[in-house]
């Protein structure tokens, strides 16, 4: 993982201790930015173009 990205996903883990209070697992932060960035990743980087 580039340092970057780990220092993002560092800084959400600890707003979501400020803000719920309770730990989360770096895992747990991709997996939710994955599955809200799915469906601008599947429009703009991977368009449907009907030839399946």
């Amino acid at each position: 993982m580039r340092p970057e990205v780990a220092n993002v996903i560092d800084c959400l883990a600890q707003r979501h201790v400020e803000g719920t209070g309770r730990e989360i697992t770096k895992s747990k932060i991709i997996a939710a930015a994955l599955n809200l960035s799915l469906p601008v990743l599947a429009t703009r980087m991977f368009p449907a173009n009907g030839t399946d």
